[in-house]
């Protein structure tokens, strides 16, 4: 049977929609592993590995009760560090995002049981979520290909905990390490850049992660 590795966080999600509903969720890793579970779930392991608050891993758990195949020994409570983030919709395209919990970086010592994965999938959501010594130590000791998805490396989080879009600077680290690199029209507006600019180049109405790129003029210098 093949085993498919999906990495990442599961969020505690808090979402205020445009027409002012509230949905509170468990996001990211969550997604991928039951549409796989759906698709082949008694044909394939999946392994959601990610690192999740103490108080929240029984309510984790309970979201893939039912579905095939899905392995859940690998969403741990160690440092009893998970994410939570809140979304509130502007309108139906663009919100604005804060975050105020942060999982701790999955490192190679999660993934020493995983080495014989068929493929690790690997969906960060903040730039510190995934450490490039894991790709390192995958990329060594494993023959699973690798597939990354770069909204991680492209979404910072700052001191008061909005969440905003980045240049992913050392991109030129992380591409010998990844098989197969996913990212939307924004993120890869935010993966290749000039060595310098001008100031007045940054002028902008603000953009974050989800927003509309066609309200900031960074993004069009970056088309150039």
């Amino acid at each position: 049977m093949k085993r498919i590795a999906v990495v990442g966080p599961i969020p505690r999600d808090h979402i205020v929609t445009h027409t002012g509903d509230l949905i509170q969720k468990w996001g990211c890793v969550t997604h991928p592993v039951i549409a796989l579970s759906v698709l082949a779930g008694d044909q394939l392991e999946i392994i959601p590995v990610c690192h999740v608050r103490t108080v929240d891993h029984d309510n984790v758990e309970e979201v893939f009760t039912g579905y095939k195949g899905i392995n859940t020994k690998h969403i741990t409570t160690a440092n009893d560090q998970g994410d939570i983030i809140s979304l509130r919709f502007v309108d139906q395209n663009n919100r604005l995002e804060r975050q105020t919990g942060f999982m701790d970086p999955i490192l190679p010592a999660d993934m020493t049981n995983l080495l014989d994965c068929d493929a690790f999938v690997f969906i960060p959501i903040s730039d510190y979520e995934i450490s490039l010594e894991t790709l390192k130590y995958l990329k060594k000791k494993s023959k699973g290909k690798i597939i990354f998805d770069a909204h991680g490396p492209t979404t910072a989080c700052l001191v008061n905990g909005e969440r905003q879009r980045k240049f992913w600077i050392d991109r030129d680290q992380w591409l010998p390490f990844i098989d197969v690199l996913k990212m939307n029209l924004e993120e890869a507006h935010a993966s290749w850049f000039k060595k310098e600019y001008e100031s007045q180049d940054f002028k902008c109405s603000g953009i974050g992660p989800g927003r509309n790129p066609g309200i900031c003029r960074t993004l069009s210098f970056l088309r150039g």
